[in-house]
């Protein structure tokens, strides 16, 4: 998601310059200045702006080695799913500034959709600045309700998974009925982009628009009938999203 959210704010116009990246593989990655350890930031190099794009089960490792960085201008921000943002400030101490953040994947490419809140600590400018950073890469949701953060997860934060998964699963359900592989994929991508455009576009509620496509006794109303289901889509979306969100929260 780091690499993700790197390749969304250098194509807003963010210098490759502006950015140093810490990696303990040290792995090199475009022009940006790769370190492998905190400590070797240069001691002039004060970052205004700390993201921690790290595995949940690494945070508590990694996080305290940026205490020495707590000062009034710098904010902290955490991607790392499920830890809370109490977690957060006891690794960073009490007079942290702290953000909690949960971005998708479209935000490569400007299209992505980051949930966050503040840390009590964090003051009202640090929240405008936070808002510049991920309205650069899509849409910024605040939120007041830690709790919320599961089901986020489970839904904007997986949730590009899903529709890959769909667009599998369509793309071979075409060929089985006997387009060729290029074409049967484009026809999905092109019909979920189509689709997901219009949406945002129209008036109508998606179930509008789903009545809108539906004639009656007609191809769609018969896939429908099986989609629509008492064990149909909806039931297994809800298994799926509950999976995920009750994961979520075994990652504190």
């Amino acid at each position: 998601m780091g690499s993700a959210l790197l390749a969304g704010w250098f194509g807003s116009g963010l210098k490759m310059t502006d950015i140093i990246a810490v990696d303990p593989t040290a792995k090199k990655l475009n022009n940006i200045l790769m370190l492998s350890n905190p400590k070797q930031i240069p001691p002039q190099f004060l970052p205004d702006v700390i993201v921690f794009a790290v595995k949940p089960q690494l945070a508590d490792d990694i996080i305290p080695l940026y205490r020495s960085f707590v000062r009034p201008k710098t904010i902290f921000i955490s991607i790392a799913a499920g830890k809370t943002l109490s977690s957060l400030q006891s690794l960073l101490g009490k007079d942290a500034q702290i953000i909690r953040a949960m971005p998708n994947l479209p935000a490569t490419i400007s299209l992505g959709s980051t949930v966050v809140m503040a840390g009590k600590k964090t003051g009202k400018n640090k929240q405008k600045i936070c808002n510049s950073i991920f309205e650069s890469v899509g849409k910024i949701h605040w939120i007041k309700n830690e709790k919320m953060f599961d089901a986020v997860t489970a839904i904007s934060g997986s949730g590009p998974a899903y529709l890959f998964h769909f667009i599998e699963c369509l793309s071979d359900a075409a060929q089985n009925l006997g387009l060729p592989a290029k074409l049967a994929e484009e026809l999905v991508i092109e019909t979920i982009y189509g689709s997901a455009k219009l949406v945002t576009k129209s008036r109508e509620s998606p179930a509008n628009l789903r009545e809108m496509v539906t004639s009656k006794g007609g191809t769609t109303e018969a896939a429908l009938k099986v989609l629509m289901a008492p064990n149909g889509l909806k039931k297994l979306v809800q298994q799926a999203t509950k999976s995920a969100a009750q994961r979520s929260k075994t990652l504190k």
